[in-house]
């Protein structure tokens, strides 16, 4: 069965809980305990005990939850399910230190054929997981770029990109998205969470992945506009 949350995005976490991060795991746990915690949720950790990454699977499903979409957006795409690859990763002396959630692009279109074009699942990914952190934990205690604010129809013909951290009970949460759409040139989605233990550095790569999708054409985003939202400056 596949791990699936629903209304929040991380109900597993908990800032009370010292060094408590995602799942419920916690940092310094060594690789045998991870994959007995993990085992309980549902997923298998795969790695030797010698590795610095593993990731784990199924990939964790999340249920958008947004009042934006849900007022800008028709189903199926306003409540499409995203889709996370966990990889998780450990320091010199076997002890996790971060946990990285990389979007799943190709099953997310594989399970919402609908959501096209592709400049949408920026928008749905980025509004829906901003949404919900700040609805667990508060305002982000850094940002940079429009995280709190995305406008579907400027992610057309543009680059943009996000950072959002929150620090707290020992760890560091951070949003994360970079979009190349650009017209005549091929559509590029990054997008991650991460968790990392306060002092340690997540090894997240920003890469900036290509997409075999054709590209954008402006009268293709309003297809899924909700009839109620107009021509949105969203």
């Amino acid at each position: 069965m596949r791990p699936l949350i629903g209304a929040v995005l991380f109900l597993a976490m908990s800032y009370a809980q010292g060094q408590t991060t995602w799942q419920g795991l916690s940092f310094g746990m060594k690789h045998e305990q991870v994959r007995d915690a993990l085992s309980a949720k549902g997923f298998s950790l795969h790695g030797s005990d010698e590795a610095t990454t593993s990731t784990a699977e199924p990939d964790l499903e999340v249920k958008t939850n947004s009042a934006t979409l849900s007022s800008n957006l028709k189903p199926p795409v306003a409540n499409a399910s995203m889709f996370f690859k966990p990889e998780l990763s450990f320091d010199a002396q076997g002890g996790l230190q971060s946990v990285k959630l990389d979007l799943d692009q190709a099953k997310v279109f594989q399970s919402t054929p609908a959501l096209q074009p592709m400049a949408l699942l920026p928008y749905i990914a980025g509004t829906s997981v901003y949404e919900q952190l700040t609805g667990k934990y508060g305002p982000p205690t850094a940002k940079r770029g429009p995280c709190d604010n995305i406008s579907l129809a400027s992610l057309v013909g543009s680059a943009q990109e996000c950072s959002a951290k929150w620090n707290g009970a020992g760890q560091t949460i951070e949003l994360f998205w970079n979009w190349t759409g650009l017209i005549g040139r091929p559509e590029k989605l990054s997008f991650f969470v991460s968790y990392s233990r306060i002092g340690a550095v997540c090894e997240c790569v920003r890469p900036r992945r290509s997409s075999n999708l054709p590209q954008t054409h402006f009268s293709a985003l309003f297809d899924n506009l909700s009839p109620y939202s107009g021509v949105p400056s969203i």
